[in-house]
């Protein structure tokens, strides 16, 4: 017979109530919702009433590769959620996600949270307008949790796991992108017909593709100095090709006709006072931009007057510094 003395008895209590307070720290923490259950949805998605096309494409793929992986149709309801015992998978500023005030991450990013045992939320701050980042949510909900991977564009460069029951865990995630900007001007290029050009786009979407908004940098000196009103008002701002001004004319068949085939004379008096007049007034407009591109034109036509030359005396004929 052994006898434990108070004072060790006192530890072991001690010790036991530690150790039962971490199983159920550890319980607390892992915590899952199931959205499939037996190939059954016990799911739904709700998104707001909206022609974005990118909260679109989130909605669908989330329906898509869900039903893929499990079999589970999952019904899609706008805004408002039947009160039931599905748990509602929020994508988008959805009535409910507004009225939780979420700090979001700025300018880009996204939150996938878990404000109860009935609601799943995936959201980000739209970028220019489009629901960018929340889709970037949706992607990154069926890569972290079906294991979905898009290795590369049309379904042959899908795979996609099989799973008899999905749960997640009810863990907050906030993501935010290491570059503002992520670009592959070849996306839309590689494939001959409309349809599959458009996959290599969407591929490149799900992969966290950002092009048309966020950090701006593409060819942009016809739009910081337009040539339907410079070429009348200062036409020396175009460029001197064979001893003569190079002034661009409109070309209904080129929508970017004002950024092709011509660059600014960069040494004419006056033409950076302008731009930047122009840059100024664009940002008073757009108060929420936070970038604008100072890129040079597209192709040919570099300005050959003697002080564009002088200063690009290092650079072959037709090419600027």
């Amino acid at each position: 017979m052994s006898v434990i003395s108070s004072k060790t008895e006192n530890k072991l209590i001690t010790l036991a109530v530690l150790l039962l307070a971490g199983v159920l720290v550890n319980t607390v923490n892992a915590e899952n919702l199931t959205i499939v259950k037996d190939h059954k949805a016990q799911c739904r998605l709700v998104v707001p009433k909206s022609k974005d096309q990118w909260l679109k494409l989130a909605a669908d793929d989330l329906k898509d590769y869900i039903f893929k992986s499990t079999g589970a149709k999952l019904k899609v309801v706008y805004d408002k959620s039947p009160d039931n015992k599905l748990v509602n998978i929020h994508v988008g500023p959805t009535d409910y996600v507004k009225k939780l005030n979420l700090d979001l991450p700025s300018p880009q990013g996204f939150v996938i949270q878990f404000p109860d045992q009935k609601n799943i939320v995936i959201i980000g701050r739209p970028i220019d307008g489009i629901e960018l980042n929340t889709m970037y949510g949706a992607h990154c909900f069926l890569e972290k949790y079906i294991g979905i991977k898009w290795l590369f564009p049309l379904e042959l460069g899908e795979y996609v796991p099989k799973h008899d029951s999905i749960s997640v865990p009810m863990k907050n995630i906030i993501e935010k992108p290491s570059f503002l900007r992520r670009s592959n001007s070849g996306l839309g290029k590689a494939y001959k017909n409309k349809k599959d050009r458009l996959a290599g786009l969407i591929w490149g979407m799900r992969q966290g593709y950002l092009s048309g908004a966020g950090l701006q940098y593409n060819h942009n000196i016809g739009n910081i100095l337009p040539p339907d009103k410079y070429t009348k008002t200062h036409p020396e701002f175009f460029p001197e090709i064979n001893g003569k001004r190079f002034l661009p004319k409109p070309n209904p068949k080129n929508r970017k006709w004002r950024l092709n085939y011509w660059d600014g004379c960069y040494t004419a008096p006056g033409i950076v006072d302008e731009a930047a007049k122009n840059i100024i007034a664009y940002f008073d407009k757009n108060p929420g931009k936070n970038s604008y591109s100072l890129s040079i034109n597209d192709n040919v036509n570099i300005c050959q007057c003697s002080k564009c030359r002088a200063k690009n005396k290092d650079f072959p004929e037709g090419m600027s510094s």
